[in-house]
């Protein structure tokens, strides 16, 4: 019989004479039941299985030629690309991949029949059931020589070996016992599976077997006798009045006789806590496949950020062992057998799911050709739009790079140095005792900055619950009241003036040492402390009123504002991403200016003081800093001075926020007494 008839046999709606067939190899599991029964019965391994399987699938398989070590292109019109595209007469690319990891994940092997199809001019790829394996024998202890299948309702079994007209081809994992060999994880799974499966019959039998009584009526002991025609009247208008849809007064609440009272015998999931134990078994099954729970729908502690870093994760580290495995499988022992290309190999298109979002692809690209990077026609065609003419030539605005931008992006002052030629100043004293730069070996300004992460994450803390607790009592409003956001933003100012005060008078402190005044030089005068103050509560203000408007808007889009899980779970998303993100940034951020600011009024009172020559010289710290910082370092100023930025000194508020705003640039003081 041939290779032809084989398949057709195999693959024929007719089955043939039923005959129950157990393969050899097939796992046998939790109450008897096969991985193909659990699958079908289980909905946490079914949900995992698939999820895995379907990411996978949506990835295009990409078929390249290898140009040279630093180059490829775009195979399309190879024999691979035309198979993968149509891998047999019935089944497109994603089919066939999703059959593939779903048979690893439920079997831990999968089976590819490739068979050269002359009316298709070329080779066919025919997914075969590991339910359908039969035996494998021969070869040595890595791989068999030839596969039996044998389909449940066929008596006879097809031996398959490889040759010139067909290849068999395995993917599996890892048995313990033998290197050719495979273990199914359900194995794994027997104990949390089958307590899931007496769960479900437990729960079955009471609610097949169980009474439906909910409530019931209670007389007491010592109430009088009822007559049976008094106990009939009572049920009838009790029926009447209280039971069904249909009752008068249905919903409402009873008015008992005295002394009688209602009681509950509903059954109560939460004292199961048959919850908890569908969470578990959730968990447990993802962690035999190495997927976060939180992308099943796990959400215990989830928020935007941490589900945005599970989603790289995924495609990293959970399934990117098993990208590799099947990409590694297919170049070995299918595209050979393929095309007679040696430089073909197929590989997963993982940047589809790993690059960021059209905007973070826009500005990264136009930030690193430092020009824009789209014609016209190209936009035009993103939105479908037809072409116009003279669409096809990319427009360069006269700002960027010939008017001195890095990029199309930037704007605002930070320009201001290179586009208009500012002349820096250059001071150089006929002396200098250069003084110890601004860093945190100094200054402690890693120990300042952690103080203030952990004030900003207590104060978030504190107002999260001020503003659920303001929902549940209001629950009918979204916005805010004004008093209370500025309350809010009064708790998180004062919070920060304490480690600025403390910080400020450490750095100044030291910095007047330095310059030779002894440790008790510097206090902080009263001018001082309004401002530190002041840009407290400026800074407090700007965020407690983003994190307020942020909810009031997520609010107003979910039309739902009423329920209390609805917008707990809002402003506990919006703070969780606060506190993770920007936390740090913003910690960094007072820290770095307090220091600055802090010195520099040291510098101010020991000129005073001695009557001396006070200097500051602009140093960029950042392996990367930004174009005008960088043209900034080493520029050196009289005290009183700005340098050609505008700014006084580094993190100067004074200025546009993207002078400051996550500058690690420091001053190097240099005293002439």
């Amino acid at each position: 019989m041939g290779v032809r008839d084989v398949v057709r046999r195999l693959f024929s709606a007719d089955a043939g004479t039923p005959v129950v067939v157990q393969p050899g190899f097939s796992v046998e599991s939790i109450a008897g039941l096969s991985p193909a029964q659990l699958y079908r019965s289980q909905p946490h391994l079914r949900t995992v299985i698939s999820f895995i399987s379907r990411n996978i699938a949506q990835l295009p398989l990409h078929v390249y030629e290898r140009a040279s070590d630093t180059d490829r292109r775009r195979a399309r019109d190879d024999a691979m690309s035309i198979l993968l595209g149509a891998p047999n007469p019935r089944m497109t690319q994603y089919e066939l991949v999703y059959s593939l990891v779903s048979d690893l994940k439920l079997y831990d092997v999968a089976l590819w029949l490739l068979v050269r199809d002359e009316s298709r001019a070329g080779v066919s790829i025919y997914p075969v059931s590991p339910a359908w394996i039969a035996g494998t024998g021969g070869g040595d202890a890595w791989g068999p020589e030839w596969v039996d299948i044998q389909r449940p309702g066929q008596a006879v079994k097809s031996r398959i070996t490889n040759t010139d007209s067909t290849r068999f081809v395995l993917f599996h994992g890892w048995d313990p016992a033998a290197p050719d060999d495979w273990s199914s994880p359900v194995q794994a799974l027997k104990d949390i599976l089958e307590e899931q499966v007496q769960a479900w019959t437990y729960r079955q039998q009471v609610w097949k077997r169980g009474g439906r009584v909910g409530m019931y009526l209670k007389r007491p002991l010592d109430a009088p006798a009822w007559s049976s025609d008094a106990r009939q009247k009572f049920v009838r208008e009790w029926a009447a009045a209280w039971s069904g849809a249909s009752g008068a007064n249905a919903g409402g609440t009873p008015l008992l006789e005295e002394g009688m009272t209602l009681e509950s015998t509903r059954f109560n999931a939460r004292e199961e806590e048959w919850s908890e134990v569908a969470k578990l078994a959730l968990t447990t099954v993802a962690g035999v496949y190495h997927i976060n729970p939180t992308m099943l729908g796990q959400t215990d502690g989830a928020n935007y950020s941490n589900v945005r870093e599970f989603h790289k994760m995924l495609y990293q580290d959970s399934l990117g062992p098993d990208l590799a495995m099947i990409q590694q499988r297919i170049n070995a022992f299918v595209v050979p057998f393929v095309t007679d290309n040696p430089d073909i190999y197929v590989e997963f298109n993982l940047q589809a799911k790993l690059a960021g979002t059209f905007e973070e692809q826009a500005a990264i690209l136009s930030s690193s050709v430092g020009a824009p990077w789209l014609s016209r026609n190209e936009a035009r065609a993103r939105m479908n739009l037809p072409r116009v003419e003279g669409g096809d030539e990319i427009v360069t605005p006269l700002n960027v790079l010939i008017g001195g931008q890095a990029s199309p992006r930037d704007s605002g002052s930070q320009n201001l140095a290179s586009a208009q030629k500012v002349e820096r100043k250059q001071i150089e004293p006929e002396a200098r005792k250069s003084l110890a730069r601004i860093t945190s070996l100094v200054f402690d300004e890693a120990g300042y900055r952690s103080r203030y992460e952990t004030v900003i994450s207590k104060s978030l803390d504190s107002i999260r619950s001020d503003l659920i607790a303001y929902y549940y009592s209001k629950p009918a409003t979204v916005a805010v009241a004004r008093e209370e956001v500025e309350a809010m933003a009064m708790e998180l100012s004062k919070a920060l003036v304490v480690v600025a005060k403390d910080q400020a008078k450490h750095v100044g402190g030291a910095s007047a040492h330095l310059m030779g005044q002894g440790q008790d030089f510097f206090n902080l005068t009263g001018r001082e402390l309004e401002y530190l103050e002041r840009r407290a509560d400026t800074r407090a203000g700007a965020l407690v009123e983003r994190l307020v408007s942020g909810v009031e808007e997520t609010l107003r889009e979910s039309g739902d504002f009423t329920d209390p899980e609805s917008f707990t779970n809002i402003i506990g998303q919006a703070f969780g991403e606060y506190q993770e993100v920007y936390t740090p940034w913003r910690a960094a951020e007072h820290s770095h200016q307090t220091q600055n600011w802090a010195q520099q009024e040291a510098a101010y009172k020991v000129r005073s003081q001695t009557g001396g020559q006070v200097l500051k010289t602009w140093v960029t710290t950042s392996g990367d800093p930004r174009s005008d910082h960088a043209q900034l370092d080493g520029e050196t100023v009289a005290l009183d001075e700005e340098f050609s930025n505008g700014l006084a000194y580094p993190g100067d508020s004074s200025g546009a926020p993207e002078e400051f705003v996550n500058c690690q640039c420091v001053l190097e003081y240099s005293y002439q007494p």
